[in-house]
């Protein structure tokens, strides 16, 4: 009950952010008259409240002062969140950079190669960064992330270093791969059993998807298994040269 209870919290927290990062500005931006009068309106309640010391004029403007204070309260609650979300998009897009660069390189160099490979390697190569390279990409993400959580003094206390690294460690990227994949593999299916019909390059998708999965499953296995080995380059070396040395005794 009480993951629950933080999951909701966590949800309508991600829903204040998306109403002020997104609905917000697309307001100002279809109307932008908006952005001129709300300002002014803002400065106009501010400086009576400031002002004037009328109760009734008081209580009045308290209440059309109330939408700037309910934003700035949600803004308070909220700011750690987005900063984090920049860091998430920051280190879900990286590798995607990465593979969208290599695609223009082999664009560059005419070298043939069809939708399909591009999207199996795009899934896969991805997949691979999110997982092998998890740190390389979080101290990238320390260096290089507008949130300035190194260097900025205001910004150490809400612990978005934290935060980060224990939201985008290599297990939460693995579970988010396949949980990703789980629901395309089932979307696919539907559309292919119902035979539908209303976007024919989703069954282009089928063959990248699955085969990137399967390839990453593999890929994953050797890497967990690479952990339990007990071989050695030194030590297969070091039982070579005492397989050599033992034989150069026994003929003296």
């Amino acid at each position: 009950m009480q993951e629950l209870k933080y999951s909701a919290l966590l949800l309508l927290k991600i829903i204040a952010v998306l109403l002020i990062t997104t609905i917000i500005p697309l307001i100002f931006l279809f109307y932008p008259i908006l952005a001129l009068i709300v300002p002014v309106y803002f400065l106009i309640v501010l400086i009576t409240l400031k002002i004037c010391k009328n109760k009734i004029i008081q209580f009045v403007f308290q209440i059309l002062y109330f939408p700037f204070s309910l934003v700035s309260k949600i803004l308070n609650n909220t700011f750690p969140l987005i900063l984090i979300m920049m860091n998430v998009i920051l280190y879900i897009g990286l590798p995607l950079i990465i593979v969208a660069n290599s695609s223009l390189f082999l664009k560059l160099l005419k070298t043939p190669i069809n939708f399909e490979l591009k999207l199996y390697l795009s899934f896969l190569t991805s997949y691979v960064f999110y997982i092998t390279f998890n740190k390389v990409i979080l101290k990238f993400i320390e260096k290089n992330s507008p949130a300035r959580y190194k260097t900025s003094q205001k910004l150490k206390p809400y612990n978005i270093k934290e935060i980060s690294e224990y939201l985008l460690s290599k297990e939460n990227m693995r579970f988010l791969i396949y949980t990703f994949n789980f629901f395309a593999i089932i979307f696919i299916n539907i559309y292919k059993f119902q035979e539908l019909s209303f976007y024919d390059t989703i069954l282009l998708l089928e063959r990248p998807i699955i085969q990137s999965l399967v390839t990453f499953i593999a890929f994953d296995r050797a890497i967990i298994l690479l952990k339990d080995l007990k071989f050695k380059p030194s030590e297969f070396y070091k039982k070579i040269e005492i397989g050599i040395q033992n034989k150069k005794d026994s003929l003296k």
